[in-house]
């Protein structure tokens, strides 16, 4: 970490402090696998070692953050029970979660604040499960106090279209993927094959990216042997297995599930002549 970032980092504690606040809370419990999970995580570890602010992570029991975090990295645990009636801190904090997470807001201190997340593409069922036109006047609630912020513009413009509002603040939270650089790397020479490798959690507003490069990839004229690999779960798994079905005398498939971050360099290595990823997985 630069000395620049640091100083940014202190400012923003700084801005914390003078609101009355010592301490953030990361709530996403989540058992699959995906980026945004591992995001947040490396964000609560780079705070829990960088500053005084107390860092708590709420996740269900196993998921998948508490995979990730370790005792030394500072953060403190909290399970998420989904029966529970009350939030289990007490101290007024300021708790960073995911928009559609509002629904499931419990009681706590009042003095606590949200900072809402928003990195879905397609419209959400906020509607579904609020009252009296809640949703459009929580949309409203986050924009007044800027207390949401967007993945990207895809997912802003989402938002702004669903409920005809103008989200004129562009509050982007910046992510960034962790890239080796300056590796070179010898991989397997395959001359009577083309390897695909689509990375990614086989969620709803992911497959269809998967389903263009499939299509097109049957197109495509050869003699060699055509494969793609499905790096990833999800709950659309089994709408990709039933679409593909068509293409099976063409093109061979391997789902090969969700692989762990120490393992999924030597897969691509070995597997891939060409890889497609979504998000940052």
């Amino acid at each position: 970490m630069t000395d620049v970032q640091l100083k940014q980092i202190n400012e923003l504690v700084e801005e914390i402090h003078a609101q009355g606040y010592s301490s953030v809370c990361f709530w996403m419990p989540c058992f699959n696998v995906g980026g945004g999970a591992r995001y947040l995580y490396d964000l609560a570890k780079v705070l829990a070692q960088n500053t005084d602010l107390k860092i708590y992570y709420m996740d269900y029991k196993d998921g998948f953050p508490s995979q990730l975090i370790e005792e030394s990295d500072g953060i403190t645990l909290l399970e998420y029970r989904e029966e529970d009636l009350e939030f289990p801190l007490t101290e007024p904090t300021i708790v960073f979660t995911n928009s559609t997470r509002v629904i499931q807001m419990k009681k706590m201190n009042p003095q606590s604040k949200f900072l809402f997340w928003h990195f879905e593409t397609i419209p959400c069922g906020w509607h579904v499960v609020f009252f009296n036109h809640e949703d459009r006047k929580y949309i409203k609630s986050v924009k007044k106090h800027h207390a949401l912020v967007y993945h990207d513009w895809s997912g802003r413009d989402s938002v702004s279209n669903q409920f005809g509002i103008d989200l004129d603040n562009k509050d982007y939270l910046q992510v960034y993927s962790k890239f080796h650089a300056d590796v070179q790397v010898e991989t397997n020479k395959r001359d009577n094959e083309i390897n695909i490798v689509w990375l990614s959690r086989l969620g709803a507003e992911k497959i269809y990216s998967l389903i263009n490069i499939i299509d097109n990839f049957a197109k495509y004229k050869t003699t060699k042997i055509k494969r793609i690999h499905i790096i990833g779960d999800g709950l659309f798994r089994s709408a990709v297995e039933s679409y593909i079905k068509k293409y099976k005398t063409s093109i061979q498939f391997i789902f090969t599930g969700t692989i762990p971050h120490e393992n999924l360099d030597e897969y691509l290595l070995k597997n891939a002549d060409i890889v497609f990823a979504m998000g940052i997985d």
